[in-house]
């Protein structure tokens, strides 16, 4: 089905006749200014919604095979007993 067929001759002059309308977008250097400013508001929303998951901290720690006799400072680590852990600071 055509327009042809939907709409009489007086009509189709006066759709013919409508000029095409323009859409209002923002070009050139604004138009970086306002995707920036969008970026930006997007990214603050999602930090909002999803905050950044804390990075684990890790210790490496490679202990001397023995035990340096002039060491001023020894340490008995236990990993999960805090309690269990010793230091010993010769003066």
């Amino acid at each position: 089905m055509g327009l042809e067929e939907m709409y009489d001759e007086p009509t189709l002059r006066a759709i013919d006749r409508d000029p095409p309308r323009s859409t209002s977008t923002v070009g050139g250097w604004r138009g970086a200014v306002v995707a920036t400013a969008l970026n930006a508001a997007v990214a603050g929303v999602r930090e909002a919604f999803e905050p950044a998951m804390p990075k684990p901290q890790i210790v490496e720690v490679s202990p001397d095979p023995l035990p340096r006799p002039d060491a001023r400072v020894r340490l008995l680590f236990v990993p999960h007993a805090p309690r269990a852990t010793r230091a010993f600071v010769r003066l």
